[in-house]
């Protein structure tokens, strides 16, 4: 399994596709494992000459965790309050994390695709690697705070879980979407 280091943090990663082919860095939402990107998604775009990098985040999956249970309930708390969260680490961490990860394959250009929480990150590497960067896609982009439109019930329902293996990831997924999804939409 490989992984790449950004001081403390160890970041679990996986390529897919042929080396030298053009590349494109994936990167997942909050609490979302590199393999939310599945073989439907990833798929087509190897077939179309793409290699593929995806990464698990900081304090996601095989990646190393910093913020526990009760850090997401004071984030959520103090944002609902209308006062500045308390963060372990920012935006800008995130994203020099996924440079580690492309630091440690050699990658010099690459195309990026961000799916939500994913899409602040994809834009702030973006701004910060700019001429590095080939093409930029956005996935479930949003402008406003999941504090706004989730319950504190809810969000507490999803903390402090282990996820064994894919089969319990999945579980999680399907949780995660009935409580916190559009049930008009919701199609387990």
């Amino acid at each position: 399994m490989p992984h790449a280091r950004h001081g403390e943090v160890e970041l679990y990663y996986t390529t897919v596709g042929r080396r030298g082919d053009p590349l494109i860095l994936l990167i997942s939402g909050a609490g979302r494992q590199s393999i939310d990107f599945g073989e439907t998604f990833c798929g087509p775009l190897v077939q179309a000459g793409y290699r593929l990098i995806r990464f698990d985040s900081r304090d996601t999956g095989r990646s190393t965790g910093f913020a526990g249970p009760s850090h997401l309930t004071a984030v959520y708390d103090a944002v609902t309050a209308g006062e500045p969260p308390p963060l372990v680490y920012g935006l800008a961490d995130l994203a020099a994390d996924a440079l580690a990860v492309l630091r440690a394959e050699g990658v010099d250009q690459f195309h990026i695709i961000g799916r939500s929480l994913g899409t602040s990150v994809a834009q702030a590497l973006a701004l910060s690697e700019g001429a590095r960067v080939l093409s930029l896609s956005l996935i479930m982009a949003f402008s406003r705070s999941i504090a706004s439109a989730v319950t504190r019930e809810r969000m507490q329902a999803l903390e402090g879980e282990v996820i064994a293996d894919e089969a319990a990831y999945v579980a999680r997924q399907v949780r995660a979407a009935t409580l916190t999804g559009s049930p008009a939409y919701l199609d387990t």
